[in-house]
């Protein structure tokens, strides 16, 4: 018990710094502020929504544009004093990162780790990343870079079907296509943009998974890890629905990479848990948070708390506690079940079963949680169109060679008459 004349110590501040509208990232203030740490918001006009949250003491709109990111940032960060520095998702990331490497005035204190850190070399490229993981002996599917559509072909074939295509950058599934037969290769490398390196990689019969964690100077100090239950955009989008994993092999590569990178702060990484219990790491998130830390508070793991806690000198060690619990992530439910998949959200995760927890927070408040609900519906409703405008190019596309090939072939015909 605290006497009357204990001083307690000052509540840490932390600025998250937010470029894209990404659904549950729009929780983590409200988990911050409720472990005691004052948190303000830096960001564009694509998140403008978090003036509106009760957890945010302060929203500042800065330009999304490269120049006036960074400038704009700069200034934010050089009038305030912040004990930490939270940089939410990778297009903040990549704005800063971009701003260093140009040799502007963006504070290196952004980043979670030193650039001279091993894992600042990774950061950015999937390529990069899979060197770096092979050179420390961390498992990988067998992966692949392809320079060349030919050179893609050849790899694939020796890699066997099902395989995995993935673009060097990107993130929520964006350039990752499974292939389970020739004419699927076929077509997606018709349809590829070569300017980058294709990575090819096996693919991992087993359970698709992510884990989360935090560390203080590369020290770990909480983990969880979640497997995929539902996922919006045909399963390859922002999960909608997981199941708590606790396993040792992923708190051992959590610490490996907290170590590896002297890391500070919360990050994670995408993973498959084989079929035979091995983990094999597939994408990064380092450098930016993952958009699953609110849902730790339901198997015992409060990341709030443990920033707290390092900010202010302690050392609070939080480890995942087994449960069954099935956790659904607002407001993807709502776009998952608005854009056709209500049943099957009831389904495997009703409401009304006791193994069932909807993450609605309600001290958000009704007006933010409904903006937050209608955004990510309009948010997946972009993206169906675009699958949709794809499919109609691709054929159209297919004609228009044909009819130009035809048309070669007649005029060849024309001279040889």
């Amino acid at each position: 018990m605290l006497s009357p004349n204990a001083v307690l110590p000052p509540s840490p501040r932390v600025l998250l710094v937010m470029r894209h509208f990404v659904e549950s990232f729009s929780q983590l203030p409200d988990l911050l502020a409720n472990a005691g740490i004052h948190v303000d918001v830096v960001g564009t006009a694509r998140v403008r929504h978090m003036r509106h949250c009760a957890a945010v003491g302060k929203f500042t709109e800065i330009g999304d544009g490269a120049e006036g990111f960074s400038r704009e940032l700069s200034a934010e960060v050089g009038g305030q004093q912040y004990d930490s520095i939270i940089l939410v998702d990778e297009p903040a990331l990549n704005g800063v990162l971009d701003a260093l490497h140009n040799n502007e005035s963006v504070p290196s204190s952004c980043l979670p780790f030193d650039l001279d850190a091993p894992l600042a070399a990774v950061l950015g490229s999937k390529a990069r990343f899979y060197e770096f993981c092979q050179q420390h002996d961390i498992r990988l599917p067998a992966t692949h870079m392809a320079t060349s559509r030919d050179e893609a072909e050849e790899i694939a074939l020796r890699i066997g079907f099902p395989c995995v295509l993935k673009g060097t950058t990107g993130s929520g599934g964006q350039s990752v296509y499974m292939i389970n037969n020739r004419e699927e290769l076929s077509h997606q490398l018709t349809h590829w943009n070569y300017g980058l390196p294709i990575i090819v990689q096996q693919y991992i019969a087993g359970v698709a998974a992510a884990a989360t964690f935090f560390s203080f100077k590369g020290e770990l100090r909480a983990w969880m890890a979640t497997a995929n239950v539902l996922s919006l955009n045909d399963g390859k989008g922002p999960k909608v629905a997981a199941r708590f994993l606790c396993d040792p092999a992923i708190q051992a590569a959590c610490e490996k990479f907290a170590r590896l990178g002297n890391y500070t702060g919360i990050t994670g990484f995408d993973f498959m848990l084989s079929d035979s219990g091995e983990v094999y790491i597939i994408d990064p998130h380092f450098g930016r948070l993952t958009a699953l830390s609110h849902m730790g508070l339901y198997c015992g793991v409060d990341f709030g708390v443990c920033l707290r806690d390092a900010l202010q000198g302690k050392a609070t060690v939080h480890h995942p506690q087994p449960t069954d619990i099935t956790a659904v992530k607002f407001p993807e439910c709502v776009n998952y079940a608005l854009t056709g998949g209500f049943w099957k959200l009831m389904r495997v995760a009703s409401p009304f079963s006791s193994r069932t927890r909807y993450c609605i927070n309600p001290r958000l408040g009704l007006r933010f949680n409904l903006t937050l609900a209608g955004k990510s519906v309009l948010k997946s409703l972009r993206w169906r169109q675009n699958v949709a405008i794809g499919a109609i190019r691709k054929p159209l596309s297919r004609v228009k060679q044909a009819m130009l090939k035809t048309a070669a072939m007649l005029r060849q015909q024309t001279k040889v008459a």
